[in-house]
């Protein structure tokens, strides 16, 4: 990797992306771009960067970087990811990929034609503690799962968000993500079961027939998240307050952590940068997150 450009200046970016650049010791230049030009400069100089831009494209055709992170708005990681395609990167992108799955389509086959690899931020994936709460999920025969999601309303920039597709969209792609990888087979349908002002309730059916369900909601406190797989037995895996993390096996502790602390030490960066060198599919590969956004599509079909 000689190269890496960032587009957008958000909490992820700051907590996350740049830390797991820095950790990677990332040979060649880091430049980021955003619109908001004192917010870019003050972020800029806090982590010694020499390149910053306030035009994105310009960005992209002056550096030609190798890889490129989209962690911008939503309705403009398509455009984006797929100019970066065009110019040769392999990217990292935020979650949900697209709004449109025909936009996700036409970046997959971009990124096929152009042989570039297109990974999406499903950050939990590649914690320690998914890694257990999966290895006590296969131990159960046939278990059921359920997660509940919750996170903070979003801010006034973003009403968008603060709808029923808000809450699939960007909290649910996570939760529905969480039971594929922990399953480890494919959710193939969600259904829309139960509905409140700022909760949602999905019942997800996996290809090899468990069943799941998802409730989704937004309340004050920031992310707060628990997933139970049971069948005879429980295994717990539980998130925040404090951003904290917990696995319990039976109700017994069996491991904790620091949730954005991990998500520097095993980044979705540092995967796609590895799925580069190897040649393999990144951990979360634009594919597999479309084929979930298809699935999810149902619940408002």
């Amino acid at each position: 990797m000689s190269g890496v450009a960032v587009i957008g200046t958000g909490p992820v970016v700051q907590l996350v992306h740049l830390p797991a650049i820095a950790r990677l010791g990332a040979p060649g230049p880091v430049a980021i771009a955003a619109r908001d030009p004192e917010r870019l400069r003050s972020l800029a100089e806090a982590e010694g960067l020499d390149s910053w831009w306030t035009d994105w494209r310009a960005m992209l055709s002056e550096v030609r970087p190798d890889v490129v992170i989209v962690a911008t708005p939503d309705h403009l990681h398509a455009e984006m990811a797929l100019e970066a395609i065009r110019g040769g990167a392999h990217v990292l992108v935020e979650k949900p990929a697209v709004l449109r799955l025909e936009d996700g389509r036409e970046l997959l086959r971009a990124a096929g034609d152009a042989r570039r690899l297109v990974a999406v931020n499903m950050t939990l994936r590649l914690l320690p503690a998914t890694a257990a709460l999966a290895d006590m999920a296969a131990r159960l025969r046939r278990p059921s799962f359920q997660v509940d999601y919750a996170v903070s309303p979003p801010a006034a920039d973003r009403q968008r968000d603060a709808d029923d597709d808000g809450l699939v969209r960007t909290i649910g792609v996570h939760a529905v993500d969480l039971v594929s990888h922990v399953a480890g087979d494919r959710v193939v349908s969600a259904q829309q079961r139960q509905s409140r002002p700022g909760e949602v309730q999905l019942a997800l059916g996996l290809s090899r027939g468990a069943q799941g369900r998802c409730r989704l909601t937004y309340r004050e406190g920031g992310l707060q998240a628990r997933m139970a797989v049971q069948n005879g037995r429980l295994a717990e895996l539980l998130l925040g307050p404090g951003n904290a993390w917990e696995t319990r096996a039976d109700g017994r502790t069996v491991g904790r952590g620091r949730l954005w602390a991990d998500l520097v030490e095993y980044s979705a960066i540092e995967d796609l940068v590895v799925s580069v060198r190897e040649g393999r599919e990144p951990a979360a590969s634009l594919e597999e997150h479309l084929r979930l956004l298809e699935a999810l599509a149902e619940a408002h079909s």
